[in-house]
């Protein structure tokens, strides 16, 4: 079992590695899912799932979004597109970081 973001990138990483991730593995079944979560400060205004939306599309790329992972990277930029808005990433090296720039509103 592996993760993709492994099979993917290590081709990039070595010169030469053992195998090819697009044409030596299949997929057998799913494993896991994981939930994504769109958390703001509570001192902010946006109360629901329908507020975070609003003022990013009336400030286009002036709003902020932390990420820790590749995951949570690639949730915010489909959020985006989805939403049909424009934010920043501010880039983290974990969820605990990001936690912690939202408690100190540094995101």
């Amino acid at each position: 079992m592996a993760i993709d973001s492994t099979l993917t990138m290590n081709q990039y990483l070595y010169s030469t590695p053992p195998y090819d991730p697009f044409n030596d593995f299949a997929p057998i079944t799913l494993t896991a899912k994981t939930m994504q979560l769109l958390i703001v400060n509570a001192a902010s205004d946006v109360e629901d799932g329908e507020g975070p939306d609003l003022p990013a599309k009336a400030q286009p790329g002036k709003l902020n979004y932390g990420a820790g992972t590749i995951t949570t990277k690639l949730t915010g930029y489909l959020f985006n597109k989805s939403a049909g808005i424009e934010t920043v990433l501010v880039p983290y090296n974990g969820s605990a970081e990001v936690a912690q720039g939202l408690l100190t509103k540094s995101v």
